[in-house]
């Protein structure tokens, strides 16, 4: 167990969720919709016999070493042996 309490973390996680969503998805997070750029990714890929596609998706699982017990199966996948979170992105 850790020091910070459930509600401290809980309210952390209500923040967190909220500056992501907004300070972070505006900074890091791209619309090719907006700039026109879907028609040119979609002719890359079909130049490499990928016809429809404007992406490449993969995961990667970052593992959680400080998951309360109540959680631990909860957060448990099959690609590690701790409990962890999976972030997917497209490229």
């Amino acid at each position: 167990a850790t020091a910070i309490s459930r509600e401290t973390n809980r309210r952390f996680f209500l923040k967190f969720i909220e500056y992501g969503s907004s300070v972070l998805y505006k900074k890091y997070v791209l619309d090719l919709s907006l700039n026109g750029m879907v028609a040119k990714h979609e002719r890359l890929f079909n130049l490499a016999g990928f016809n429809g596609c404007i992406g490449s998706t993969d995961a990667t699982h970052i593992g959680m070493l400080n998951c309360a017990a109540w959680a631990h199966i909860l957060h448990k996948g099959f690609k590690l042996c701790i409990p962890s979170r999976t972030y997917n992105m497209m490229v």
